[in-house]
């Protein structure tokens, strides 16, 4: 059916800013892939995309000081390492630097006597030529010069470098920083920063902000199909803040699963998120060709589709950093019986709210959800070809922009596939100590399961286990090492102020191992590993996250057992006898005269 819009209308300018969008986004030919480029090519009447950072902040004022430090960035392809230098440099000269001089990688710029030696990618250098300013960023560090430089580089090409040189003492300086942060003390001559600890979550908000900007949908005024084009509804949509929180919700769960999406990736996730990799061009076309068909078709470019990557390509979903890793908390295939039920219209108990989330809007092709909804209630057969119609393309659909727009944070939460994200989020937010440790209990026993393999029941002493001998008929571990709950600590961690990057939260698990000294051991206690510990503490069997989680577990195993050191009695051997119902923990004490066993 021809859309009567259309009809004799006057031609109406493409939207730009959809232009640029999707010249940024991988399902385009046209891909611009540098974030620089990105930030510095917006169409005519539309500022550039500009996001302060603590980051950026704290070096502009370190390079307008007298005494510059030599600053090195890593990061991967797509973090803002280049943006970040041009900025580093026009705060050198005082003088905004729009263009680099050539296309040389090596720079170097001159302000009051000091020369700032610039390389924008140290991987575009041949091993040697690498080696030799590394090496005399060496002896500027040890106080020969005082010239400054600024290097951006992959880690592994730095570290590589370093080796290859023989460069013993930068690399110890480097690895610190690497491992434990930048060097904050004052003066500081060298700045290692990894953007890779970045949270890019933070930047969502400002990001679609900015994309969603009224400036930027001008160009949409007197389009013929404003009201059934999936890009204007899309960013209207995300426009509303509560709906940017839970994008942003999505990308804070990724970081802490130790996920870090690059400022690249992010912006080209964004913006499909937004035109679904649709045209101004395409839109009127299929609207014109056959409204009722559109119609069908438009919820499929609906945002909370496109985050997921429901609609793209298989090539894009693979390349896109973003969806690929946001499609395995895709939250339309969790079964929440509540939300479920709702969605439905079985429950009438809110039905204003329903009509507010699932009444007629283009997302929901119109009238077509509700039709469909109302023809599923009217007593078809649930096995019936209508019916599971109706599940298959409805249910998965709804639960999406249910998590985006219900306003009901806990029920939505159920839709991620963790069971104890709630805990976690409470541990890394509220840090209430009464929780903390509780939890920490049910994470003992959870790891005293994962480490004898038994259906073991303290929580108050972590028990560390020789492996059994698979050799042996109902063969039991032996206990090689008891921590007790008292050496056991789950301490949170935040970000300060101080610090030059705005890193995510994270939970580590401190484990004091008996000794003279005793030692501590730190495991990072991500979202993924405390999800699989706690499952095996109410009881999960193993090969739930068993590929994911076991191996880290392992490694935790064996690093413990490494410090056992010589406390051990030699003559002293424990082990869990069964029952018949449980496991109970033994001691056997060998003597001179004839064994004497102690419980």
């Amino acid at each position: 059916m021809l859309n009567p819009l259309l009809k004799g209308s006057v031609p109406v300018n493409d939207n730009a800013f959809v232009a640029y969008l999707n010249r940024y986004t991988t399902a385009s030919s046209e891909h611009e892939a540098a974030f620089d480029e990105f930030t510095s090519a917006t169409p005519a009447g539309i500022p550039s995309l500009s996001i302060p950072t603590r980051l950026e902040k704290k070096l502009l004022d370190a390079f307008q000081s007298a005494s510059p430090p030599t600053v090195i960035l890593t990061g991967n392809a797509g973090d803002g390492k280049t943006y970040l230098c041009r900025k580093i440099v026009g705060a050198f000269r005082r003088l905004p630097l729009t263009v680099w001089p050539s296309h040389d990688t090596i720079h170097q710029f001159e302000f009051s006597d000091l020369l700032l030696t610039v390389v924008k990618d140290l991987s575009e250098l041949s091993i040697a030529t690498a080696g030799t300013v590394l090496t005399q960023l060496s002896a500027t560090l040890a106080g020969q010069t005082g010239a400054p430089y600024l290097i951006a580089a992959n880690e592994g090409r730095l570290r590589a470098v370093l080796e290859e040189h023989g460069l013993n003492d930068l690399a110890q300086q480097i690895d610190h920083q690497l491992r434990h942060g930048p060097d904050l003390t004052p003066n500081a001559k060298l700045l290692v920063i990894d953007l890779n600890r970045v949270a890019t979550s933070q930047y969502i908000g400002p990001v679609l902000e900015w994309m969603t900007a009224d400036v930027a949908w001008s160009g949409c005024g007197g389009c013929p199909v404003q009201n059934t084009c999936p890009i204007a509804d899309n960013a209207a949509r995300l426009r509303q803040p509560g709906i940017r929180d839970r994008l942003t919700f999505l990308y804070g769960v990724l970081e802490q699963l130790d996920i870090h999406v690059t400022f690249r990736d992010m912006l080209i996730h964004l913006a499909y998120t937004i035109t679904g990799g649709l045209s101004c061009v395409d839109v009127k076309q299929r609207a014109q060709k056959d409204e009722i068909t559109w119609m069908y078709e438009v919820p499929a470019y609906a945002y909370y589709n496109n985050a997921f990557g429901e609609s793209a390509p298989a090539g894009f979903q693979r390349k896109t950093a973003a969806i690929r890793h946001l499609r395995k908390l895709n939250v339309g295939q969790e079964s929440v019986f509540d939300l479920d039920h709702f969605i439905v219209g079985d429950d009438e108990t809110q039905p204003d709210l329903h009509t507010a989330l699932f009444g007629n809007s283009i997302d929901l092709g119109g009238r077509l959800f509700e039709q469909d909804r109302q023809a599923y209630l009217r007593g078809l057969s649930a096995t019936s070809e209508a019916a599971q119609a109706f599940v298959m393309r409805w249910l998965g659909h709804c639960r999406r922009k249910a998590f985006f727009s219900h306003p009901d944070g806990d029920l939505v939460l159920k839709l991620l596939p963790f069971q104890f994200l709630k805990d976690y989020l409470q541990l890394i937010d509220l840090n209430v100590s009464l929780k903390r440790e509780y939890i920490k209990n049910l994470l003992i026993l959870g790891l005293n399961r994962a480490f004898s393999g038994l259906y073991l029941n303290d929580r108050h002493t972590l028990y560390v286990t020789a492996h059994p001998s698979s050799s042996l008929e109902n063969a039991v571990p032996a206990v090689l090492m008891r921590i007790a709950e008292t050496n056991i600590d789950l301490i949170p961690s935040h970000p300060d102020s101080a610090e030059l990057i705005e890193r995510w939260s994270s939970l580590t698990l401190k484990l004091q191992v008996p000794g003279v000294p005793p030692q501590i051991v730190a495991w990072n206690m991500n979202l993924l590993r405390f999800e699989y510990v706690m499952r095996r503490a109410y009881g999960s069997t193993p090969d739930i996250l068993a590929q994911e989680c076991e191996l880290a577990v392992r490694h935790l195993k064996d690093n413990l057992v490494a410090r056992l050191g010589t406390h051990r009695n030699a003559n002293e051997l424990e082990f869990f006898e069964y029952n018949g119902r449980s496991y109970r923990h033994r001691r056997l004490f060998f003597l001179d005269s004839p064994s004497v066993e102690q419980v």
